[in-house]
Parts: C-alpha cells; sequence; structure tokens
C-alpha cells in the first residue's frame, strides 16, 4: 500500500482534477483504476457493469489484457455466479465488499468453490469491490490479488475512497460514458 500520506494526496489531487473537467468528458475509469491498484496493491482492476437482468460485462481491465478479451465458455451468463455481485443482488448496498467476507447463506460454499474454479488461472484468488452503482444492476470495480486477501486496512481505506467516487460518478450532466440513473 502506499505510504498514507502519499495515498491521500493523489486521491485529492484526483478529485480535485476530476471537478474542474469540463462536463461531458468521459469518466476517467483507467486514472481511477491505476490508482486503486496502486493504493491497493492489487494486480488488477477491471470494471464490471451488469444490468438489472444481471448480465455481467466486463467493461474494461487494468492493467490491459490482464484478462483474455474473450470470455471463458463455461462462464455462466449471468452475473449472480460471482460471490460479489450475488451479494450486491441480494443486499443493493453500495458499500465495498471483500469476497472472503461474503456470508455463505448469499454465496454458498459450492458457488465459491465454483468461482475459485473458474477465477484461479487468470490470477485472481482474492477480491474486493467498490461499487459506483448498486440496486436494479451494479458497476462495480473489482480488485484482484493473487496470493494476500484484502484486510481491515484495505478495507477501511476502501470504505473512505468508495462514496467519493460514486459521487463523482453521479454527476449529472458531468460525465458522457455513463448510464442514465434508473
Amino acid at each position: 500500500m502506499l505510504p498514507a500520506a502519499a495515498c491521500l494526496a493523489r486521491w485529492l489531487e484526483f478529485v480535485g482534477d476530476a471537478l474542474q473537467q469540463p462536463a461531458g468528458e468521459r469518466f476517467p475509469h483507467q486514472d481511477v483504476a491505476q490508482l486503486l491498484q496502486a493504493s491497493l496493491q492489487a494486480a488488477c482492476c477491471s470494471l464490471h457493469v451488469v444490468s438489472d437482468t444481471w448480465v455481467d460485462s466486463v467493461a474494461g481491465c487494468w492493467p490491459a489484457g490482464y484478462l483474455p478479451s474473450i470470455p471463458s465458455l463455461e462462464r455462466p451468463p449471468d452475473a449472480t455466479w460471482h460471490p460479489l455481485m450475488r451479494w450486491y443482488a441480494h443486499t443493493a448496498s453500495t458499500a465495498p465488499q471483500i469476497l472472503g467476507a461474503v456470508p455463505t447463506a448469499i454465496a454458498g460454499r459450492s458457488l465459491m468453490a465454483g468461482w475459485t474454479v473458474f477465477a484461479r488461472p487468470f490470477g485472481i484468488t482474492h477480491q474486493i469491490a467498490l461499487p459506483l452503482i448498486a440496486g436494479g444492476g451494479v458497476e462495480t470495480y473489482l480488485l484482484s490479488r493473487p496470493d494476500d486477501d484484502f484486510g481491515d486496512d484495505d478495507a477501511a481505506l476502501a470504505a473512505l475512497v468508495q462514496p467519493v467516487l460514486a459521487a463523482l460518478f453521479r454527476q449529472p450532466g458531468c460525465w458522457r460514458n455513463r448510464r442514465p440513473p434508473r
């Protein structure tokens, strides 16, 4: 993780720059992803857009090429097979969530085992989600690590950053690549 002061300075600089962008600019997903990766020491950051019918699309992945461009044919077509997406489907929460903290009542052992078998070849064994929108679909950053799980410090940082990112993302008329409100 970045030293706390450096991490805070980079996030404040990002927010200041984002607030000064003219209306109609594209939301800086790549900049957010790179800053999240550095702040949380993640191997990759992907942006998932899940429709209100729970069709999951990977809208971006950083670094480029970390995930295959063609999804696995063994991957189910809906997002509820992913434990974190299932969490958001059940709770409509906008709070960050760690993969390993999803209760078994929501993502049972067989679902978790299936997800692990699918994700491990991509170097994904631990994830934390920072949603921009939840309820009636989800737009979320998923940060992934191959080895160390995300801990309390990571969860605390995610909890500080997520509401700011979500508020920036939802600014009406500011970002041209944002879905309209539901």
